[in-house]
């Protein structure tokens, strides 16, 4: 919960990408997000009370994605030159039937590429808790774009598979390691 809110408050916006936000973690994402009027759910109605439980169709139209995004910004950050995007969302345990890590990857990118685009004169600056699913999709994305990104990861450097496991790493070399010998990091 601490990792989830240190996010937040350390960003302008919180974005996220769900197949299903009726999870603990996307609740409590919402929940403290929305307390600091700080959330957006591309593609889905600003009143979180009211969405469909998925948005992940949001992430094939990274143009209009990204222009909702600049707007929630401009809207509360007018006179900010950089932007701090949190980006959340389900692990790849609960999107591994509907998606694949890569596949997240590239339309996060796209997404990011467009939202560099609308904001030609700001530093976007990708915050996540790295973790698998949307999580790493935004650190793999904003990297290869050569994005300034913080990852705030469990201790351990925990993530959970699309197995729905646990996995700990002792540095994290080691997992760097493992996210590229198993191809999560390509696009």
């Amino acid at each position: 919960k601490s990792r989830t809110i240190d996010n937040i408050n350390n960003s302008h916006i919180t974005i996220a990408f769900a197949n299903d936000f009726s999870t603990a973690g996307e609740q409590l994402t919402t929940n403290e997000a929305n307390k600091r009027n700080k959330y957006l759910r591309p593609g889905s109605s600003r009143d979180t009370k009211h969405v469909p439980m998925s948005n992940l169709e949001a992430l094939n139209n990274p143009k209009e994605t990204a222009k909702e995004i600049a707007e929630f910004f401009k809207e509360r950050y007018s006179n900010s030159k950089t932007l701090v995007l949190n980006i959340a969302g389900n692990g790849i345990y609960s999107l591994n039937r509907v998606t694949t890590q890569q596949e997240l990857n590239a339309k996060m990118r796209d997404v990011l590429i467009e939202l560099k685009n609308e904001l030609p004169n700001t530093e976007i600056i990708v915050r996540s808790g790295g973790q698998t699913g949307m999580d790493l999709a935004g650190v793999v994305a904003a990297y290869s774009l050569g994005l300034k990104t913080i990852i705030h990861m469990p201790s351990g450097y925990r993530i959970r598979t699309k197995e729905n496991k646990d996995m700990s790493f002792k540095s994290k070399e080691e997992f760097i390691k493992y996210i590229r010998d198993n191809n999560m990091y390509k696009l």
